[in-house]
């Protein structure tokens, strides 16, 4: 996450690389504007992520949360959480795709219905060549299941002690609560 890393540490690391941030586009290191870097913007359905963020909030302990997602909810909604408001977050990145083309949209919800797709969409955009081997490869890597059983294993035990609760997963199928007293879907998205 390149918003938990010192400066000195991803200089160090080789380009091309890779990075992964949350950070608004106006938080970004300016570099990353100037040089006109290729940037992937994933977005999620405001629902879906309300809900894994509650989780995410939940499960590590450095967020000392530990209430119900109905408490929750207005706190997403209204921006009072580490990353600020999703509206004004998708509203700024939206902006700057319509001004440079080296912003490359993918939705979540596409990744899981055809990863495969979007997987080649992002091989031409990066402007990478891969035979349809590596593309499918790449592509069930980044299925869920695939997912879950590998990155967590590589997470050494004290670390994982040391950064999450108990019994908690980075990665979790979505299950939106049935009992909250909001409607995501009356809010103008």
């Amino acid at each position: 996450m390149l918003e938990c890393m010192p400066s000195e540490i991803i200089d160090e690391i080789p380009s091309p690389r890779v990075l992964n941030s949350h950070l608004h586009l106006s938080r970004l290191p300016k570099e990353a504007l100037e040089k006109k870097c290729k940037i992937v913007l994933i977005l999620r359905n405001p629902r879906d992520l309300a809900v894994s963020y509650y989780h995410h909030c939940k499960g590590i302990s450095c967020y000392e949360y530990d209430g119900m997602f109905e408490n929750f909810l207005p706190l997403f909604l209204e921006g009072k959480l580490v990353y600020n408001n999703f509206l004004d977050y998708v509203v700024e990145w939206e902006k700057a795709m319509e001004e440079r083309s080296e912003i490359h949209l993918i939705y979540y919800e596409d990744i899981k219905t055809n990863c495969l797709d979007e997987v080649v969409n992002l091989a031409v955009f990066l402007g990478v060549a891969c035979t349809d081997d590596v593309l499918r490869e790449i592509s069930d890597k980044c299925n869920f299941e695939q997912m879950e059983a590998n990155k967590e294993k590589h997470i050494p035990e004290e670390v994982r002690k040391a950064i999450f609760k108990e019994n908690f997963s980075m990665y979790r199928e979505v299950q939106v609560p049935i009992l909250y007293s909001y409607n995501i879907q009356s809010v103008d998205l």
